[in-house]
């Protein structure tokens, strides 16, 4: 019984990852960009309500299209780099890139109107993990493992959809290009969790993952391992499906 209360008081406490926008924030663990904005009565100037709303809508369109471009692919590229003219890939983000949710509408007796939108990261931004995957999901499992939780608590580390894992030299062990074509155009690169006992890290690696912990963080945004376990990364997922498919979880402080 005792167990149980201590799992149930874990969960209770476990927070998201969020990052601050200027506008709202990004929850790294749901995969959505979170933007508010409002429109409001002039005084001495009363709008119908139907007014107000447009005019809340208009700003919240501005709003997501000026921060979705903040969004963090990896450590070196933002969602707004592989927007830009001449990438093969920027018509079809910029396409999708209004498609957000009004998630949440309040009415203030003063007359203002607040909307609040989400726009989930992956339908978004699937057109860009697709052109950067290179990974081949048609391989074993691994047999000892379901999946593989990095502990990088302690870190400033910046959220992004992918973040590069590294050996101490710099090698790339794990990043966008690890994905299959197939598996990027189905999830996220990881998931990010404020606790190892979230069960949002069960379900993406499994009940027996690979647990290692972080050595020090590069770039503000790639995870570093040290040699050791570095090498065990590889050992464990080399031949297997296990990277392909993202079976990755990165646990960071909220």
């Amino acid at each position: 019984m005792r167990i149980c209360l201590l799992l149930l008081v874990s969960l209770a406490m476990a927070q998201p990852i969020q990052e601050a926008f200027p506008g709202g924030y990004v929850d790294w663990t749901r995969g959505v960009l979170v933007i508010s904005a409002s429109g409001s009565q002039s005084a001495g100037a009363p709008k119908a309500l139907q007014v107000t709303e447009q005019e809340a809508l208009n700003r919240l369109q501005a709003q997501v299209q000026d921060e979705q471009r903040l969004v963090r692919l990896d450590s070196e590229e933002n969602a707004g780099d592989r927007m830009q003219d001449g990438d093969p890939i920027a018509a079809m983000l910029l396409e999708s890139s209004g498609n957000f949710i009004i998630s949440e509408a309040r009415y203030y007796s003063s007359g203002r109107v607040e909307l609040t939108a989400e726009l989930p990261l992956h339908g978004w931004l699937r057109p860009a993990l697709v052109d950067a995957a290179r990974g081949d999901s048609n391989q074993a499992a691994a047999r000892d493992y379901t999946g593989v939780l990095i502990d990088a608590r302690g870190f400033s580390l910046q959220p992004s959809l992918a973040p590069k894992i590294k050996d101490p030299e710099g090698q790339v062990l794990y990043g966008l290009s690890s994905l299959s074509p197939q598996t990027a155009g189905e999830k996220m690169p990881v998931r990010w969790v404020g606790d190892p006992a979230d069960p949002e890290a069960t379900e993406t690696a499994g009940e027996r993952p690979l647990i290692l912990s972080a050595q020090s963080v590069a770039r503000g945004g790639d995870i570093v391992l040290n040699e050791e376990q570095a090498a065990l990364l590889i050992r464990v997922t080399r031949g297997t499906s296990l990277l392909p498919n993202a079976r990755v979880v990165v646990v960071a402080d909220p």
